[in-house]
């Protein structure tokens, strides 16, 4: 089976779902190709089997290739290409939705575009009940269309060379406790105000800054501003491999994942008020068996309080008791455990393979 799966952003290498269903796919003998607007940062195809496709500028319907048996958009800019080559192909819809967008806060004629275009899906890709559920009542996709598989990868990753290396490499005492915060550094991942807090942790604390993809020259700025005390330090080797996350997560004590929902653009509203199971970087922490705190998000943060996997927390504030005592061991086969039942892709892809290959003889 021909698969197209457009996506402009082009992140492929740092999202566990979309990177592990590609691998999934083209396991099962299937190819798959990826049309992406070029980056600046690493691209590169997840495994053989997938065409990795990238442009420079906008991309032009008369550019893609027929033969497709189905086509995936991702979110509603992917979506906008997607919907017309599915059906200039006659080929299934579907729509991978990683972002939320509110009527109320994109106004009704963007989204009378969006609802527009989802008529057409034959199925459609969220990440919990809780986000299926919204993404049904603001897009108008039928229920029974949206199959619900977390954002997460493939087989969980238990550290297999605790402790050390970044001790080593940033002259660390060995009692020194790490709190790695990965990913976005932007306001509404509260990136200024977890320095701002770092100054009153206890002593044997510091935090790791690990951007996805670097840092901008404003992120220095802040760090600068709030690193008197030197408790901040910075890793800029790019994670090209999600597998390869353990270089870090083996050797900290605690991921932090903290979300402020500001409504300052239709991505950081209401698409991180229900955040749920969609954020990458929570199930990431987990995968590797490291412990998070977090802020309310709905049902991760649910999850994390009654399965003990972190803490849940209201304020900045707490963090310097909730690090006070803190020992990673306490948790983390907490953290091992529940990515294996509820998160490993492995064990819950099957809806969306179901859902991609319905129809398909051969597979």
């Amino acid at each position: 089976m021909n698969i197209l799966i457009v996506h402009p952003e082009g992140n492929v290498n740092n999202n566990p779902f979309l990177n592990g269903a590609v691998i999934a796919l083209c396991g099962l003998g299937h190819h798959v190709s990826i049309i992406s607007l070029r980056q600046e940062h690493y691209q590169y195809a997840p495994c053989p089997g997938c065409d990795l496709i990238l442009t420079d500028g906008t991309l032009h319907l008369s550019e893609i290739e027929s033969g497709w048996q189905c086509v995936m958009g991702v979110d509603y800019p992917g979506m906008r290409i997607a919907a017309p080559l599915a059906r200039q192909f006659g080929a299934r819809l579907g729509l991978i939705s990683f972002e939320i967008f509110f009527e109320g806060e994109v106004g009704a004629e963007e989204k009378r575009g969006e609802v527009a275009i989802c008529r057409n899906v034959d199925f459609a890709v969220a990440q919990d009940d809780v986000r299926a559920m919204v993404l049904q009542h603001e897009n108008r996709i039928p229920r029974d269309k949206i199959v619900t598989v977390p954002l997460a990868a493939a087989g969980s990753r238990p550290r297999s060379r605790p402790g050390g290396d970044l001790h080593r490499r940033f002259g660390l005492a060995p009692e020194i406790k790490i709190a790695l915060l990965a990913g976005s550094l932007a306001p509404w991942s509260m990136f200024d105000e977890i320095l701002e807090s770092s100054a009153v942790w206890p002593d044997d604390w510091r935090i790791l800054l690990h951007s996805r993809y670097g840092l901008k020259p404003d992120d220095r700025a802040i760090i600068a501003l709030n690193n008197s005390m030197g408790r901040i330090l910075v890793s800029e080797d790019p994670v090209e491999n999600l597998d390869d996350m353990g270089e870090l997560t083996d050797n900290v004590d605690l991921g932090l994942a903290l979300y402020a929902p500001n409504f300052r653009s239709k991505y950081t509203g209401n698409n991180l008020k229900y955040l749920g199971m969609a954020s990458g970087k929570i199930n990431s922490y987990l995968r590797h068996g490291l412990p998070v705190i977090c802020t309310p998000i709905g049902l991760m943060s649910e999850a994390i309080t009654r399965h003990r996997l972190g803490f849940v927390i209201e304020s900045m504030v707490e963090i310097p008791s909730v690090l006070a005592g803190y020992e990673r061991r306490a948790f983390e086969q907490n953290c091992l455990d529940y990515f294996a039942a509820e998160l490993d892709l492995d064990t819950h892809i099957k809806p969306f393979l179901d859902a991609v290959l319905a129809g398909n003889t051969s597979r």
